[in-house]
């Protein structure tokens, strides 16, 4: 019994030693599994976050890809909004945003579109897309057409349609032109050539109130919003080809005529007339294109007379736009005066007109198919010029 005791005894002590060692190795067991479980999880999530990343430069790629393929129609709609926005009165936030010759609105846009007008700027430059309002034609272009064609009809009562478009158009370009060049090129062109003596009179001289020189608009033919008659003299002075203007105050309008006019003045209520002429005093001497003094003499060679061109001063059109048409490249920095950037336009394949900006030293260069001449609303320093001017073609 005492051997059997003790063995007992000596067995339950290593029993109880093994039961220690094993559960210390379970606890040990389920440690390493914790961790390795940790483990796991990071590295799905590592891998999760590489297939975010990858699909993201994927997403990322494709914009891109979609970007380049679709620029032109993406800066198009984007330009749309942005036009809206200016003329609704909203301000660019940065000087990336070119908004040469865009229309704008004075005062502060309501804070209801700003965003999406401030979007729309991001996105705008973001892609690359060219000043905004270049070679941009307006919307009312049409309407404005068929007002002034309907003002036309009425202020020259029918006539200018019919008799200035076709007789005068035709028969003074061919025979005053010629008549006159050839005359007196020939007859006067050494004798009377310096012989006229001019005197010059003041605007309030020249005009002529409840009277109107019908006929011979020029295009266009009028402008709105010309406070005053001594506005319209102002305004015609700026414009190639300007002799005449008739001034009606009510619509605050301004018609300005070519030298065809009817040099009789005509009675018409609410009007008021001037000629260039009378202000240069200059009416009662010959016309400087058919003057002989350039030595067409005897032979009466002013048949081309009326169609002498003019210098670069005489055929800037100041405060004026000539839209459309631009070539590409549009336009080209870094000119500074109307004549160097007529001398770019003249080297220039296909260019038959410009139009400069003295701030931005910027000259935009055009092709046949330009519009008609129009005020410029950009409120900076703006001149246009037609290349046929100078040589006498237009």
């Amino acid at each position: 019994e005492l051997v059997t005791g003790y063995f007992i005894q000596s067995n339950l002590s290593k029993m109880r030693f093994t039961l220690a060692i094993a559960v210390v190795l379970l606890v040990l067991l389920q440690l390493s599994q914790v961790e390795a479980g940790k483990n796991r999880d990071k590295d799905k999530g590592k891998d999760k976050d590489k297939g975010k990343d990858k699909d993201k430069g994927k997403d990322k790629d494709k914009g891109k890809d979609k970007g380049n393929g679709k620029v032109k129609s993406g800066c198009k709609d984007l330009g749309r909004v942005l036009k809206n926005c200016l003329k609704k009165g909203w301000k660019p936030l940065g000087a990336e945003l070119d908004t040469t010759d865009c229309t704008t609105k004075s005062g502060k846009m309501k804070k209801k579109g700003e965003k999406k007008c401030a979007k729309a700027e991001v996105d705008y430059t973001g892609e690359g897309c060219p000043a905004l309002c270049l070679d941009d034609e307006d919307e009312d272009d049409e309407k404005e057409k068929e007002t002034e064609e309907k003002e036309t009809g009425g202020e020259t009562g029918g006539e200018t349609g019919g008799e200035t478009g076709g007789e005068t158009g035709g028969e003074t370009g061919g025979e005053t032109g010629g008549e006159t060049g050839g005359e007196t090129g020939g007859e006067t062109g050494g004798e009377t050539g310096g012989a006229c003596v001019k005197t010059p009179k003041t605007v309030a001289q020249c005009k002529l109130p409840g009277q109107r020189l019908a006929g011979a608009q020029l295009s266009p033919g009028y402008y709105d919003n010309i406070a005053s008659y001594e506005a319209c003299v102002a305004l015609c002075q700026t414009i190639a080809g300007c002799e005449a203007v008739v001034y009606k105050a009510a619509p605050k309008r301004c018609f300005v005529k070519s030298g065809a006019y009817r040099k009789t003045p005509e009675p018409y209520a609410d009007s008021t007339s001037a000629a260039m002429c009378c202000i240069r005093g200059d009416c009662d001497c010959p016309a400087e294109e058919g003057a002989g003094g350039e030595g067409a003499g005897g032979e009466g060679a002013g048949g081309e007379g009326g169609n002498k061109g003019k210098s670069i001063a005489e055929c800037t059109l100041n405060g004026i736009n000539l839209p459309g048409a631009q070539l590409s490249p549009g336009y080209y920095e870094g000119f500074p005066t109307v004549a160097s950037c007529v001398a770019k336009c003249q080297a220039t394949p296909g260019c038959k007109a410009i139009g400069h900006k003295s701030e931005a030293k910027r000259c935009f260069v055009k092709g046949a198919g330009y519009g008609a001449a129009r005020a410029d609303t950009s409120g900076r320093p703006t001149a246009s010029l037609e290349l046929c001017c100078l040589d006498g073609t237009c």
